[in-house]
């Protein structure tokens, strides 16, 4: 029988700062345009190794590679667009279509090795030896470590048609648009292992493949600039979100209002209302919403506003308050 459990892990006192190793980081992208069209296109791709293990230092060497992965998290994230610009007489049309490829890594060990003290007792307590010592057993584990891997893909379009207007003396902005969006999580892997041997020659007794789901957001908005005077200003926005998540959907309106009084190019003062709709992307949902509920948040905000700056120090300046 044991009661009493002493566990001490071991590692070289090793620390990992800010390396960089095996595959190369990068970020690469470009930008072309021509007669209204844009392309743009991004890749990063990093790998970086953790400081530590979980409980102690740990020597990377010795730990083999899992899907062209060592010991350390590694991203890749992929951006691709294309988009339209057009005038149309007094209207403004902006459209494009858009994809984000990202998929994540993680190779974690906890420790090399891991030692146990363990005290013996039966059902009159601690089992003692001659001399009145507690008599203990210690057990000997290798090295722990788990590894996860995830993948989502994004594919959207947006359209937005402004234009300008006047009433009387006064003049402003129009701008209507909408947005919609289509995720889909490929994949969440994990394994585990707590075998020494078994880590560094690759072999794994547990592995969980589950597919996700997916998510759709239509998004609807208008917003308007309006100037009373060149020095008055109203920015009012409003915006309908539609969230479909597997099975569960849900809707919110998200309203904004902001007044500013611009005198000068010195100082401005800014009064402001808005509400948001903030939710968790779909890969949290799938980890935690098995042991926590995760409604999606509400936030709003009242805000007092003044910037300025003072040109004889070259200082600018913002206060706040909410």
């Amino acid at each position: 029988y044991f009661n009493f459990t002493i566990n001490s892990y071991f590692g070289p006192d090793k620390i990992y700062v800010d390396s960089y190793r095996d595959t190369p980081s990068y970020d690469l992208g470009f930008a072309f345009r021509l007669k209204g069209f844009n392309l743009q296109f991004s890749h990063k791709s990093g790998k970086k190794l953790f400081q530590t293990a979980s409980y102690c230092g740990y020597d990377y060497s010795h730990y083999h590679s899992i899907n062209n992965l060592k010991p350390g998290n590694a991203l890749d994230e992929t951006h691709a667009e294309i988009g339209y610009s057009r005038q149309l007489g007094k209207f403004s049309l902006d459209a494009s279509l858009y994809g984000d490829w990202y998929s994540f890594r993680r190779y974690e060990v906890w420790y090399d090795s891991l030692s146990s003290l363990s005290y013996k007792y039966d059902e009159n307590g601690y089992i003692y030896d001659e001399e009145g010592n507690k008599i203990y057993e210690i057990e000997e584990e290798g090295s722990r470590s788990n590894y996860e891997s995830f993948k989502e893909n994004t594919i959207g379009g947006m359209l937005k048609v402004g234009t300008d207007y006047r009433i009387a003396n006064m003049k402003g902005n129009l701008l209507v648009g909408c947005q919609f969006e289509h995720s889909s999580a490929g994949s969440r892997v994990y394994f585990y292992g707590d075998e020494d041997d078994s880590i560094r020659d690759g072999s794994y007794y547990y592995e969980d493949l589950a597919l996700v789901g997916t998510e759709n957001i239509l998004s609807l908005f208008v917003q308007d600039k309006h100037y009373f005077t060149p020095h008055l200003i109203m920015n009012a926005a409003l915006r309908y979100d539609q969230k479909s998540q597997n099975d569960e959907k849900q809707t919110t309106f998200s309203p904004r209002l902001a007044l500013m009084y611009v005198p000068n190019d010195r100082f401005s003062l800014k009064l402001s209302y808005a509400e948001a709709f903030a939710d968790l992307a779909l890969f949290y949902h799938y980890v935690f919403n098995y042991s926590y509920e995760l409604s999606p948040q509400r936030l709003s905000a009242f805000q007092l506003t003044a910037m300025g700056k003072i040109a004889p120090w070259n200082l600018n300046y913002e206060v706040n308050h909410d």
